[in-house]
């Protein structure tokens, strides 16, 4: 291997099996997850050992490393951080950014568990005028659990069941950040 002053990347590759596959999804979990800086090595070997299908000796062994590398998985596994980490009651304004960002994790995961992105209402999302509703808490709560059945994983459970007539609230938003990250 050409040393390009990445001796981690490197080490890294060198021990996956399929080398030259495992830089370019190590590449792209960096820009998913928002530059070279924002992953260490340790969650890119995480992720991947995650993500791969063991087909050798248990665990990661000389001869097929972590195994068969589920790529889409893999990236589908890191992101930026959320906006606002923790919702707060009574403290965090419910914003379009926390919507937005729920929406393309949400549709990240089904299009890994093979469905297509979910069809949003109020698709464009403008930040001071987007008012978040009940409905857009609905519809995330359904394209999360469908792609937890499509993944074959039980779907979670969610505060306030039946959100007709319920003001949206900073738990809503916790648990649904939650779920996606569980199924990540």
């Amino acid at each position: 291997m050409r040393d390009h002053g990445d001796a981690w990347l490197q080490s890294l590759l060198w021990h996956i099996s399929g080398g030259t596959h495992a830089a370019a999804v190590a590449a792209l979990m960096l820009q998913a997850a928002g530059g070279p800086s924002s992953l260490t090595r340790a969650q890119i070997r995480a992720a991947i050992d995650a993500r791969s299908l063991d087909i050798e000796a248990p665990g990661v062994d000389r001869d097929s490393g972590s195994g068969i590398m589920d790529a889409l998985g893999v990236i589908g596994r890191v992101h930026p951080p959320f906006t606002d980490p923790v919702l707060s009651a009574g403290s965090t304004v419910a914003r379009e950014i926390h919507l937005r960002e729920l929406r393309a994790r949400v549709d990240a995961q089904r299009v890994r568990c093979h469905l297509t992105p979910f069809d949003w209402t109020d698709p464009s999302l403008a930040a001071a005028f987007t008012v978040i509703k009940a409905v857009h808490i609905a519809e995330l709560r359904t394209a999360l659990s469908s792609a937890y059945t499509a993944c074959g994983v039980s779907p979670p459970t969610y505060t306030d069941t039946n959100l007709a007539g319920v003001a949206v609230k900073a738990v809503h938003f916790n648990e649904l950040r939650n779920a996606v990250v569980a199924l990540e």
